[in-house]
C-alpha cells in the first residue's frame, strides 16, 4: 500500500509541474494565429465617403464597396465556422504536450540520477499524456491556419511542419518508451536520443511562435 501512495503521489508532483510549466512555456503561442489571419488579409477598398472627398463619383466603384461590406456580413455556413471553433483551441490545446513531453523528459533525467524506478513510471504517463494532447494540437492548428503545404511567410511554414514533426515524433516516442519497459535493454539509445531531438523541437517552435507574434526572429534579442 505504502509503494502505491508513493507512486500516486510522485504522479500528482509530476502533473502539478506539467500544469505550471505550461504557462510559461507556450505563452508566445497565444496570438500568432491572430496575427497570422491579419496578415493575410486582403486590403478592403477605399470606402465611398472617402471617394467622395475625393471627388470621385464612379457608380461601379460604388457597388463594389458596397458588395465588399455585403460579403464581409455574410455569415459562414454551420460546419465551416464549427471547425473554425475548434481551431481556435489550438493556441489553448498546444500547452499541454509542452509541458508534458519537457516533464516526462526531466523524470527520464531524474530517473537516472538518482536511480529510481519511480520515475519511468512517470515519465511513462507523461510522454504518453503529451504524445496524444501533441496529435490534438496539431489537429486543431491545421484547423486554424488552414490546409495549406506552403505558407507566404518561411517562418509560418517552418512552424507548421516542425509543429506535425513534433506529433509524429511523440507517438513515435511513446510506443519507444513502451518498448523499453518491456524490454529494458532494447532501444534506450534511440528512445533517449528522439526524447531529446523532441525536446529541443518543442524549444524551436516555441521560439518560431513568438517570431511570429513580434515580427522578427530577432524577438529574444539581448
Amino acid at each position: 500500500m505504502g509503494q502505491t501512495w508513493n507512486r500516486a503521489a510522485w504522479v500528482a508532483a509530476a502533473l502539478a509541474l506539467a500544469v505550471l510549466a505550461a504557462p510559461g512555456i507556450a505563452s508566445a503561442h497565444s496570438a500568432e494565429h491572430r496575427a497570422q489571419a491579419e496578415a493575410a488579409l486582403p486590403a478592403p477598398p477605399a470606402d465611398m465617403a472617402d471617394m467622395d472627398q475625393a471627388g470621385v463619383h464612379d457608380e461601379s466603384a460604388e457597388t463594389a464597396v458596397m458588395d465588399h461590406h455585403a460579403g464581409a456580413r455574410a455569415p459562414k455556413p454551420f460546419f465551416p465556422r464549427l471547425l473554425d471553433w475548434f481551431g481556435k483551441w489550438h493556441t489553448a490545446a498546444v500547452h499541454f504536450p509542452i509541458s508534458l513531453i519537457l516533464a516526462g523528459a526531466l523524470a527520464e533525467v531524474l530517473r537516472r540520477a538518482r536511480r529510481a524506478p519511480i520515475y519511468s513510471e512517470i515519465a511513462r504517463f507523461l510522454i504518453g499524456a503529451g504524445a496524444v494532447s501533441a496529435v490534438g494540437a496539431a489537429g486543431l492548428g491545421w484547423l486554424n491556419a488552414g490546409w495549406t503545404f506552403i505558407d507566404r511567410n518561411p517562418i509560418v511554414t517552418t512552424h507548421r511542419w516542425i509543429g506535425t514533426g513534433i506529433a509524429l515524433g511523440a507517438l513515435l516516442l511513446w510506443f519507444l518508451k513502451e518498448r523499453t519497459l518491456r524490454q529494458p535493454q532494447a532501444g534506450q539509445i534511440v528512445y533517449l536520443t528522439l526524447l531529446a531531438l523532441v525536446s529541443a523541437a518543442l524549444g524551436l517552435n516555441g521560439y518560431l511562435g513568438g517570431a511570429l507574434v513580434h515580427d522578427g526572429l530577432d524577438h529574444m534579442a539581448f
